[in-house]
């Protein structure tokens, strides 16, 4: 009756799961509150689905990790069937929104119109060098980079789509939580855009967010070969010479390959041309990255 005269209704139940969850440790009779939450949702979504103007959001996690434990496992199940029969599912994020997604939830304000130099002046390198991706037109990989900037493309792919496919990884969350570490850290310096090779490993709070994902022994990987005075990466800084030292074009080829290494899927590893294009500057060709390639091969332990 009150539905029937308040329409149109708009009904929204945010971590329906979460609250549940905690309903379960409140006795109601011969009952807990978290049975009749749930009794409550199936009656509710049932006259929400007789009812027209009647709409009932309801939102659960999509990570098994979020369950909490065995009993909230098993409410979830509960959830889920009440309200399947009459449900209509939706991602609140599409994959092609996503760089839109995070720039506004990083950035105030980013003006493109000042950007576009940017943009343009790394395109013209990039297809000067050949380091745009294969079988992609120039076009396409400027809308992809205006979408993502201040990030280069590989960055939001990267994370969100290797990374994020780890069953540990949330990945909206895990990508938002990384990227406003990384910006954190990059706060001092100027650059006219920000690829995986700026990511600095040596910061612990950086370095702690990826390791806790593929485990501890990976410390002493990235100590070894990347972060370390005497690292392997820091020997082929110093090798490439005066002009190039500054730029520790190494360091930033070796920290682009960590990114590329994991994934959850088969995919994994990088091609010399996606590393050339995070770790070069554009003031400098990027044969440079090919030679420290060449070098750390013979230099890194791992």
């Amino acid at each position: 009756k009150i539905l029937k005269l308040k329409g149109p209704l708009l009904i929204l139940f945010d971590e329906l799961l979460e609250y549940t969850t905690r309903a379960a440790g409140t006795s109601v009779k011969d009952s807990t509150l978290a049975a009749q939450t749930i009794a409550f949702t199936q009656e509710l979504t049932e006259v929400a689905g007789i009812l027209d103007k009647i709409c009932v959001v309801i939102t659960l996690p999509s990570s098994v990790l979020e369950h909490y434990d065995a009993s909230a496992e098993k409410m979830f199940n509960q959830l889920q069937k009440v309200s399947g029969r009459l449900e209509k599912i939706y991602s609140p994020v599409r994959d092609s929104e996503i760089s839109q997604v995070i720039r506004r939830r990083l950035f105030s304000n980013v003006d493109l119109k000042e950007c576009e130099s940017n943009i343009s002046e790394f395109l013209e390198y990039a297809e000067k060098e050949g380091i745009l991706p294969a079988r992609m037109e120039i076009s396409e990989y400027k809308e992809k980079f205006i979408d993502s900037f201040p990030f280069l493309p590989d960055v939001i792919e990267t994370l969100y789509h290797r990374w994020g496919s780890l069953p540990t990884f949330q990945r909206t969350r895990g990508v938002l939580r990384l990227l406003s570490l990384i910006i954190y850290s990059l706060r001092e310096s100027s650059r006219p855009y920000i690829s995986l090779a700026d990511f600095d490993l040596s910061n612990d709070e950086i370095r702690r967010e990826f390791v806790k994902y593929i485990g501890n022994e990976f410390d002493s990987v990235i100590s070894a070969d990347i972060t370390e005075k005497d690292s392997g990466s820091r020997k082929v800084d110093e090798a490439l010479g005066k002009s190039f030292r500054g730029l520790k074009i190494a360091t930033r080829a070796a920290t682009t390959i960590f990114l590329y290494s994991f994934s959850g899927g088969i995919e994994k590893g990088c091609h010399l041309g996606e590393i050339k294009r995070s770790a070069t500057t554009i003031d400098n060709p990027s044969s440079v990255v090919a030679e420290a390639v060449e070098q750390l091969k013979s230099n890194l332990f791992f």
